[in-house]
Order: structure tokens, then C-alpha cells, then sequence
């Protein structure tokens, strides 16, 4: 218990924006004209208020936008911002959104703080404090970005456990790297001042209650107060309430603060606080809600690919060509980065909201993606101009695009056969004759026995397929076999979007010793490839009481291709299906056989280590004085599932087994076998509902039949035997590899300025990965952003592909802090500590080169198509749930003017209007169907009648 005897209670006014939630933001930005006026309204009318923007700056441009479309000024609108910005009472900034910190990269982080910061600075001026308040979990990493960003401290709520009898209300967070900053710990949520002035005759007996909660907790003097909840657009009258209060003779002190000056006042008492290391991801306290991860799988997938063509593709290939003379379009760029930054808010990223946000999510992706394309291929068509290709003497010639720093080699598919390409320099380009005999490979493949079907191997690994589909890995390097990998697992989920909950009557179906339909494909010295045909037989659904999975049997088609490739231990798995039932998980088992009690998964900049499940946690321990502050939803049971973002990796020292992937973000380890199982997709009905794995109220009870995700599915996934440990087998890099392949595009022999094979950045020692390639912010300079995902500090050197006039060692917002190069050499040389991250700004002078006609250029791409249209899926909305739904609406319609029922009725009307509206989508497709069909029938007849009649 804290013994200081008088406390200063610190309000904080707030509002928390969940910009797309349980409406989309066509009708939640409306909201924010009149959020504005009542702000600006208070803050004229009360001269010392103060108010926090929630840390995003995607309200203002929301708000701006807005504007417009009523013929209101925007100008006097960012000088008002900016007037009180510049006064201290408006903290705005450091983000540009409020994301989810696990489900995007890292890069997109660091994106989010660089829009933030800047359009803050064009407005006043950036909160230097991170504002984690309702993300679900927190990263490794999170405190060496906010450093990195010059950020003091952190206010963060979700995901942070301590003893539960030594909680205290701050505490010092550490990163990886040992990067360290103090945290201010939201134990008693970001709400728990909400509305004080409302019923002013309250206001005292809710402070002193709230305080003496918060006094076992305390570090200092100092108590914190949050004045707001979610989507608050009257800002509370909170100055009333300090002056009612001012003569009252009491234990503490009212004041209005920021927080950075809460932060400060906290650390001026030099408090000796907790040391907490590394993610925060338990919901013990406050549900962290790891159902997400698999909620809506194909957002996740859609996330990646978008990632993937603005870091990985477009920037790189930009700055290319930049090089060479091109145009870098940075205001295009950073005009799709906020597209793309408008999907990452917790509850859209993370699936939890009203379908209608999904498919205004999707439509984003699907534009950003075309516009990206399409920059990308005017860039790749310069660039092709440029290059020599006259070497191929036929007319088609093929260029390979390395857009990372590592050299690299790989196998492309081209037309009907597979073509291996060796050494592609970093950063850089190399000529492929299509026509030319490619390099000899090693991969061969025979007929099975009665145990096994099919056997390939390329001298690195062995694979044995089974008659079931499941196959047996043996690893070369350390005479290992792992058995049975592969096997489809189904079982149900009574669950809803923000967590999975296993029926009480559950009925798990797999592939083990059932038979599949198994080809091989393609066979070649380069490359073997299978198809394995196989078709689940599972519930259509749930039981009528909700409790185990329904008796009426459908089938699930599943298609699988399995490929070796020449030179590589992976084994790379593409699986195709239709989900055609309702409320279930499907999952792929990777049995290893080690004996581990940890495994790791890719984060951002970051390889994670996490522990295997450990069981219920004993609510009998919770002291009370925790209990009555932990006033949220809350997981009972300790976490079994975690983010393994490109990979996760079961090993010990001597060997280990990895699961690399491409958007499929949840992994968990079973104790059995120390399985690791990766998630293909979750399908459940709601955005929140009373489930068995989870403690309180998570969201509204509203349907959402998108969260069924019946639709044709693809995952990309591959299986990569190693040496040693996660870090000894460069497991990280390897992910990297797989997650980000090669650019090949097809184009004409011709002549070029360029050689066939060349490159501009390549790291000869080091082990690092690139996350950003990139012109700078300011200047013309270029930006290579590395990180060390190893736990041990490495040398990295660079090479050029022309002399270097400068070098700095930079923050993420690429402020130069250290200067690394004077000289003109093509070297830079410089160390990075285990699990840093570093910025470097690069000053390599562009060189224009002759740019004659650009030559047609086709990117390559695997059609992975699946025709399983002779397969249907249950209803999207079936006549029974919807009458449900408007049946509920009703029944609690007639209590809706009780405040109890208020929420719960008004969540039920707008479930119901939009699942009558799904209901009647469904329908009108069917219908639209039905009368093209009938018009071209009648067109016909009126034709045919004619003749009929002579």
C-alpha cells in the first residue's frame, strides 16, 4: 500500500475512436463533426482544459474529409488543431492509426509512426508518449520503436501480468535489445472516470473510491484518472468538477493533466518500479483475445499480400530504378500507405467487427493492390528497358528482381516447366534465357510401397507421401525423420471473433488413415510436385443448443500441392478448399518428436520465444483488491495459441522443425509429440456471444455471417527442417525467403545500358533482415532499414553497386544520429547488436541511364485457382437465423428503455437489420441469377417460336 499521505489525482480527458467497430466509418466519421464542435466548444469556453486525441491522427484526416463533404473549411479547421496544439492542450500524434501490434509487420508500424509524427509537426507539434490503450497484446519490440521514435513512456492496458500480489500501476518495459522505458499500467482500464461531471453529486465518493483502489497499486503520490470511454463526442465537463471539489478538505488533489505530465510527476518521486521483459500477452487480468489471429483468415492473407507489394515490391523496385534515372513517387506512395494503414485498427485487423467493415476493408486492399500493380509495372518496364538482354537469342527473354540486400537463388515456374536460377545479386537483376537448358538439379522421385505412395529427395531431404496425404520428412544434415506431418485436423468452435471455444460436445475429424487422391504432377531434375485431392466429411454446423457440432454430415474439399525443389531442405504447401460448413477450425498438424517445453514465432523485427500451454489459472489467488479493479473481459485459461508472423519453430540445440507462412499469423505447440499446429482458418457467427473461454462482456452480441468465412480458400505454407536451435538454423531468414519471393518478368531480347546481372545493395557478412528499401522522407537520399533477429550482436557489411558519398546511422523517423561514411567506397561496415533495429540513411547518387522504347514486360505470377464449383456451402444466412435475429431484436425492443437492456436491445436492432439485409443480399444474387437466365431463355424463344409457327 502506498504511505504518502496526500495524493494527487491526476484526470486525464480522453475519447478512445474505434473507428470502424459495430457500424463502418461512413457513419462513424459523421460523428466527428459534432465531436469536434463539442471540443472546440469546451476548450474556448474553458481556458486550462486539456484533451488527448486518442494518439491517432487518422481522426483529423476522417474529420477533414468530412468537412468537405458539407462545404465547411478545412483551413480554419487545422488552424484551430494547431492553435491549441500549440498551446498544450491538445495532444495529438504519435500514430497515424491505433493498430493492432501483432497482426502487421513491422515496417507498417513504423509507417504508422512516421505519418503521425508528420502530420502532427504540420499541426502544432507530436504527444511523445506511446498510447497503447486497447490493442490486444503487446510485441516484444514495441519499446524499442517507441524509443527509436523519441518517445519518454507508455500508457499500456492489455496483455501486462505481474504477481497478482505485487501488481503495481507502473513499471519499466524492456525490449529485446535492452532498450527500456517507463510504462504507466491501465490496470483499472481507460474508463474508470468516464462522465464524472454527469452526476456531479457522485463525482467525490467515485474519486475517493477509485483512489483507494488504485492505493495498493501506487508507486508514488500520483493516481490516475481516465476521463472518457469509446466513441465519446462530448468531452466531459470535467473543470466543473475540480471546482465543486477545490474546498473540499479530502486526501488528495485535483488536477487536469497529459500524460506526459502525469509521466512526469510519476518519475520526479524516482519511484523503485517492476521490471517487465519482452511481449505482454496474457489475459488474466484483461482478455487479450488471441482468437483474432484466425478470425477472418483471408483479412490476414489480403494484409500480407498488401504488405508484401508496398515494402517489398514497389519501394525497393522504385528506389531501382530511382537509381538509375526513374521517378520515385513518394506522395503515390505514402497516399497508399494511409490506404493501407485504414485496414489496421485493432478491431478491423483483428476481424471484430460488423461485416459491412470487411468489405469496405477488402475493397481497400483490392485497390491498393491494383494501383500498386500497376506502379510497379511501369517501374519493372523501365528497368527492362535499361537491361541488356541481347545475350538471349530467342525472343523471349526472362529478368529475375532480387528486392532484398541477401543474394539469392530460386525456382520459378514458367509456362509448363520449372526453371532454377542461381545468384541473383541484392538488390539487384539477372537475365534468364527461358529457352536455355537450366542448371542441373538433384531432385528425383519414385514409386512407393504398401507403406508410402510416392518418395522425392534432392539430397538435402527425403519426403515419403502417404496414402492418406500425411508425409515423413528426413532431414540429411541431421539424420532426423519427422513422421506424419501434414494431417488436416477439423474440430468445432462455439466461440465468436475475439476467442475459440471448443463445444462442449466436440467432434474432431481428420485425415489420419483415411484415403486421399494422390498425383504426381511434375517431375524433374529442377522440381517434383503432387496434388493431393481429398474431401473432409464434417458438420454443417453447430447443434441447435449451440453445445456440439451438428448430426447432418457436408463435404469440405480440400486440394493440396506438395513440391521439392532443387538446392533447398523446404518443402513448400499450398492448400486449396471451399469452407462449406459453419462454426469450426481447421488446422494442419507438424508432429516433431523433440522434447521441448518453449517454441518460438516470428514478430515484428523480432523472433519470440514463447512458453507452452500451462493451464487454468486459479482464480481462488486473485486478491481481492486485483479483483475489484479487473472490470473487463478476461481469459480463465493461460494462452495455447501465438502469433507466428512468417514462422513458427519448434527446436533444441541439436535440430528443429519449422512451419514458414504467408499471412497465417496463429500457431500453437501440443504437448503430444510437441505438435506444432498451424491454423488454416476459423469460421463462427459472431462478433461476441457468452462463451466457455472467456470471463465478461468482449463486444456486442451481433451476428456476422462473413465471420464464417465460406468462400474458396488458399494458403501458402511450407516445412523447413533445420540445424540447431531457431536461431542456429536462421530459421528468421529463411521465412523472410519463403514470405517474399522473387520478381520475374518476361520481356524481349534487346539491347541495354545495363549488364544482365547487376545489383545495388548486397550484404556480404551479417545476419540481418531488410524491412525497408525505401527513398528518405526528406531528401534524396535512400533509407535501408535491418534488424537482428538473433540474440547475439553480428558485423554487417554492405556493397554498392556504386561508390557511397555518405552514410548515417538514423532513428525510425530518419533523424541522423551518427555518421557512419565519408569515404567514396562501394563498403559499409557497422555493428548491430541482438535484436536492435537500425536505420540507414544512404547517400548513393542517382545515375541516369539511356532509356530507349520500354519493351512489353509481363510479371510472372502461379495461378493458384481451384475450380470447386461443384461443391456447394450452407447458406451465408438461413432462414432460421435470420428470423432469430429479428425475433431477439423484438423480444428485447420492449425493454429498451431500461438503461440495463438499452445496449443489448440497440445491438440486437442492428444485428438484425443487417442480417435481414445479408439475408435479402443472398437472396437478390440468387434471384439476379435467375433472371439473366430467363431473359436469355425468352430472347431464344422468341427466335425459335417463329420458326415452330411456319
Amino acid at each position: 500500500m502506498n504511505m504518502y499521505k496526500r495524493k494527487t489525482v491526476h484526470i486525464l480527458s480522453h475519447t478512445h475512436w474505434d473507428r470502424e467497430w459495430y457500424l463502418d466509418s461512413k457513419y462513424t466519421n459523421e460523428w466527428l463533426v459534432p465531436f469536434f464542435d463539442n471540443l472546440f466548444a469546451m476548450l474556448e469556453r474553458e481556458p486550462s482544459y486539456k484533451f488527448i486525441l486518442d494518439g491517432q491522427m487518422c481522426m483529423i484526416d476522417d474529420w477533414l474529409d468530412q468537412l468537405l463533404r458539407t462545404n465547411r473549411s478545412i483551413f480554419s479547421a487545422k488552424r484551430r488543431i494547431r492553435k491549441y496544439v500549440e498551446q498544450g492542450r491538445l495532444a495529438i500524434g504519435p500514430y497515424y492509426v491505433q493498430p493492432d501490434w501483432q497482426l502487421v509487420s513491422g515496417e507498417a508500424l513504423v509507417r504508422n509512426l512516421i505519418i503521425g509524427h508528420k502530420m502532427a509537426a504540420e499541426l502544432g507539434g507530436t504527444m511523445k508518449i506511446g498510447w497503447l490503450l486497447d490493442n490486444f497484446g503487446q510485441i516484444s519490440q514495441a519499446v524499442q520503436i517507441h524509443a527509436q521514435c523519441g518517445l519518454r513512456g507508455l500508457f499500456v492496458w492489455r496483455g501486462v501480468y505481474m504477481d497478482p500480489e505485487k501488481v503495481k500501476s507502473e513499471f519499466i518495459w524492456k525490449s529485446p535489445d535492452g532498450t527500456a522505458l517507463p510504462c504507466i499500467y491501465l490496470i483499472n482500464s481507460y474508463r474508470n472516470a468516464m462522465r464524472l461531471a454527469e452526476n456531479p453529486e457522485l463525482a467525490k465518493q467515485r474519486i475517493d473510491d477509485e483512489v483507494a483502489h488504485m492505493d495498493h497499486f501506487n508507486t508514488t503520490s500520483h493516481v490516475l484518472l481516465m476521463n472518457s470511454y469509446d466513441q465519446e463526442i462530448e468531452p466531459d465537463d470535467i473543470l466543473s468538477v475540480l471546482r465543486q471539489l477545490s474546498n473540499n478538505q479530502t486526501d488528495w488533489q485535483l488536477v487536469q493533466s497529459t500524460p506526459e505530465e502525469y509521466l512526469n510527476a510519476v518519475l520526479a518521486e524516482k519511484p523503485d518500479l517492476p521490471t517487465l521483459e519482452g511481449a505482454l500477452y496474457v489475459g488474466r487480468f484483461i482478455s487479450i483475445f488471441p482468437g483474432v489471429m484466425s478470425a477472418r483468415i483471408y483479412l490476414k492473407q489480403q494484409n500480407d499480400r498488401s504488405l508484401h507489394s508496398l515494402e517489398r515490391v514497389l519501394e525497393p523496385l522504385s528506389a531501382l530504378n530511382y537509381l538509375f534515372g526513374g521517378e520515385y513517387d513518394a506522395g503515390f506512395i505514402e497516399s497508399l500507405w494511409k490506404l493501407l494503414l485504414k485496414n489496421h485498427p485493432h478491431d478491423s485487423i483483428c476481424g471484430v467487427s460488423v461485416d459491412p467493415v470487411y468489405t469496405d476493408m477488402e475493397n481497400r486492399h483490392y485497390l491498393i493492390q491494383r494501383l500498386a500493380e500497376e506502379h510497379i509495372e511501369r517501374s519493372l518496364g523501365e528497368m527492362c528497358a535499361r537491361i541488356d538482354t541481347s545475350a538471349v537469342t530467342k525472343h523471349v527473354a526472362l529478368i529475375a528482381f532480387n528486392t532484398s540486400i541477401a543474394r539469392r537463388s530460386a525456382v520459378i515456374r514458367y509456362k509448363d516447366r520449372f526453371i532454377s536460377i542461381d545468384s541473383i545479386p541484392g538488390m539487384g537483376w539477372k537475365v534468364i534465357d527461358p529457352h536455355a537448358t537450366s542448371n542441373p538439379g538433384n531432385v528425383w522421385t519414385s514409386l512407393g510401397n504398401q507403406d508410402f505412395v510416392f518418395k522425392a529427395g534432392n539430397g538435402l531431404v527425403e519426403i515419403r507421401l502417404h496414402p492418406d496425404g500425411s508425409f515423413d520428412l528426413w532431414h540429411k544434415a541431421t539424420n532426423a525423420t519427422y513422421c506424419g506431418l501434414g494431417v488436416l485436423e477439423d474440430s468445432g468452435d462455439a466461440g465468436d471473433l475475439y476467442n475459440y471455444s471448443r463445444p462442449d460436445r466436440d467432434l474432431v475429424i481428420d485425415t489420419k488413415g483415411k484415403t486421399a487422391k494422390i498425383k504426381l504432377i511434375h517431375t524433374s531434375d529442377i522440381a517434383a510436385e503432387f496434388r493431393i485431392e481429398t474431401v473432409l466429411r464434417v458438420p454443417e454446423g453447430l447443434s441447435d443448443d449451440g453445445k456440439g457440432r451438428s448430426s447432418r454430415i457436408i463435404d469440405l474439399p480440400v486440394v493440396t500441392l506438395l513440391r521439392l525443389e532443387t538446392g533447398s531442405p523446404i518443402v513448400k504447401i499450398n492448400t486449396r478448399l471451399r469452407n462449406t460448413a459453419k462454426n469450426h477450425v481447421l488446422k494442419v498438424l507438424f508432429p516433431s518428436g523433440l522434447s521441448v517445453d518453449h517454441s518460438h514465432g516470428g514478430s515484428p523485427f523480432d523472433v519470440t520465444r514463447r512458453p507452452l500451454e500451462t493451464g487454468d489459472f486459479d482464480e481462488s489467488s486473485l486478491p481481492p483488491e486485483v479483483k475489484a479493479v479487473i472490470i473487463g473481459a478476461r481469459e480463465p485459461k493461460s494462452n495455447a495459441f501465438f502469433l507466428g508472423q512468417y514462422f513458427a519453430d519448434v527446436s533444441d540445440d541439436q535440430r528443429g522443425l519449422s512451419v514458414l507462412n504467408r499471412g497465417l499469423p496463429e500457431y500453437q505447440v501440443r504437448r503430444d509429440n510437441a505438435t506444432l499446429v498451424l491454423t488454416l482458418f476459423r469460421s463462427v457467427s459472431s462478433i461476441a456471444g457468452e462463451i466457455n473461454s472467456r470471463i465478461g462482456d468482449a463486444g456486442p452480441k451481433m451476428l456476422t455471417p462473413d465471420g464464417q468465412c465460406l468462400r474458396d480458400m488458399n494458403f501458402e505454407y511450407a516445412v523447413f527442417p533445420h540445424i540447431g536451435n531457431v536461431h542456429a538454423g536462421a530459421v528468421a531468414l529463411q521465412a523472410d525467403d519463403f514470405a517474399h519471393p522473387v520478381l520475374v518478368s518476361e520481356t524481349m531480347s534487346h539491347s541495354g545500358s545495363l549488364p544482365s546481372s547487376g545489383g545495388e545493395c548486397e550484404i556480404l557478412e551479417g545476419s540481418v533482415i531488410m524491412s525497408a528499401f525505401k527513398r528518405a522522407e526528406r531528401g534524396t537520399a535512400l533509407i535501408l532499414r535491418v534488424f537482428n533477429p538473433s540474440e547475439s550482436a553480428t558485423s554487417v557489411l554492405l556493397k554498392f553497386g556504386r561508390p557511397l558519398e555518405a552514410a548515417w546511422r538514423c532513428n525510425l523517423l530518419e533523424q541522423r544520429q551518427e555518421r557512419l561514411a565519408e569515404s567514396q567506397s562501394q563498403f559499409l561496415r557497422f555493428d548491430l547488436g541482438a535484436k536492435a533495429i537500425q536505420t540507414l540513411e544512404l547517400q548513393l547518387a542517382p545515375r541516369a541511364t539511356a532509356l530507349e522504347a520500354i519493351p512489353p514486360v509481363v510479371p510472372l505470377d502461379e495461378d493458384n485457382y481451384e475450380n470447386f464449383s461443384a461443391w456447394n456451402s450452407v447458406p451465408e444466412v438461413s432462414e432460421a437465423e435470420m428470423y432469430s435475429e429479428l425475433a431477439r431484436a423484438a423480444l428485447l425492443s420492449n425493454r429498451i428503455d431500461d438503461i440495463m437492456y438499452r445496449r443489448s436491445a440497440l445491438e440486437a436492432r442492428i444485428s438484425a437489420i443487417l442480417t435481414l439485409s445479408r439475408y435479402m443480399q443472398q437472396d437478390l444474387r440468387r434471384l439476379g441469377l435467375e433472371l439473366n437466365d430467363a431473359r436469355v431463355k425468352r430472347r431464344l424463344h422468341d427466335y425459335i417460336a417463329t420458326y415452330k409457327k411456319s
